[in-house]
């Protein structure tokens, strides 16, 4: 990053720990975003609404002009949900790491999902104290956390101390790599309206641009329920098509 110095004394691990502490004081987010799914050299991309929750969630509505909602995908932390409203299928799974590969090719728990949604690197049980370190490549503050299994790193911007990207270990060995940019005021709160997921190693990912997010409002649980429209045949989410959500 040309142009940015990092300070001669860092900040404690303790500062940055109260600063991960207070991103994750944001319980909800509402609003449109245009997210983008890559697998390999295939990417399918359209308009969302999103609805997250903390801390296990979520209700994505993909939306296709002129048709309007075109598939729901909904978790209420026991279920994950897929209704592909041309097909009257809904694909219904345990709210797992599995189910959200089956439908985002990212292998990430529900809760890992909604904190990712609400700005926040996923949340990790620490074994020993967190470790701060200059990362001059990248000119970014690196916070690191030692894990049963590993380490999380979480880098931060040297001037707001806002999360700039973090890389946690996935349950099959590889990594969750994640960036947020495009921090924006959503009333007094910085929030970043570009978040990007990718498996590492790997060719899958997940991109997410926010236009006009609102953040802490009320929203009501039955929202993030399976839907349950009249005649619909029921799959496993295991058998979801990904193509059927194509715009």
């Amino acid at each position: 990053m040309p142009g940015v110095v990092l300070p001669d004394t860092l900040p404690s691990a303790e500062h940055l720990l109260q600063a991960l502490r207070e991103r994750r004081a944001t319980e909800s987010v509402r609003g449109f975003a245009r997210v983008t799914y890559e697998r390999g050299h295939e990417s399918i991309g359209s308009r969302h609404a999103i609805l997250a929750s903390r801390p296990d969630r979520f209700r994505l509505e993909i939306l296709s002009p002129p048709f309007g909602t075109v598939a729901v995908v909904t978790s209420n932390g026991r279920e994950l949900a897929v209704y592909a409203r041309r097909e009257n299928r809904i694909y219904k799974g345990p709210a797992s790491a599995r189910s959200v590969e089956a439908y985002a090719a990212v292998p990430i728990a529900v809760e890992d999902a909604v904190a990712i949604l609400l700005g926040a690197p996923p949340e990790r049980r620490s074994t020993g104290p967190a470790v701060v370190s200059r990362d001059e490549q990248k000119a970014l503050i690196r916070l690191t956390i030692p894990l049963e299994r590993g380490r999380q790193d979480i880098w931060f911007a040297p001037d707001s101390l806002l999360p700039a990207a973090s890389e946690t270990p996935l349950d099959d060995g590889r990594s969750l790599h994640v960036t947020f940019g495009d921090y924006r005021d959503v009333g007094a709160i910085p929030f970043p309206h570009s978040i990007d997921m990718r498996t590492v190693p790997g060719d899958q990912a997940v991109h997410v641009r926010y236009a006009s997010p609102s953040l802490n409002t009320e929203l009501d649980r039955g929202l993030f329920d399976p839907p349950a429209p009249p005649g619909v045949e029921e799959l496993t989410i295991e058998a979801y098509p990904t193509e059927g959500l194509e715009s």
